[in-house]
């Protein structure tokens, strides 16, 4: 089964075309990165908002009560 259009649909992609191995031992190929920045168990709601939109506009939105809600690999929860 293909991964990278799995793990695109979270944010991380392959170079295209993906490194070729030097030799049998190199991994440099298995390697994706993710663009979107944010890391699970870590990531908070209210940091990416503020990257985007000022303090007083977030705190006025829906999102308000969920600014401290942490990214769990899929969603902030």
């Amino acid at each position: 089964m293909p991964l990278g259009p799995v793990l695109a649909a979270a944010g991380f992609y392959q170079p295209s075309p993906p490194p070729q191995p030097a030799n049998n031992t190199d991994i440099s190929w298995a390697g994706f990165t993710n663009i979107t920045g944010l890391i699970a168990g870590v990531t908070l709601l209210g940091d990416e908002l503020e990257l985007l939109h000022e303090t007083g506009v977030i705190a006025q939105s829906m999102f308000a009560p969920l600014l401290n809600t942490i990214w769990d690999g899929t969603t902030f929860a």
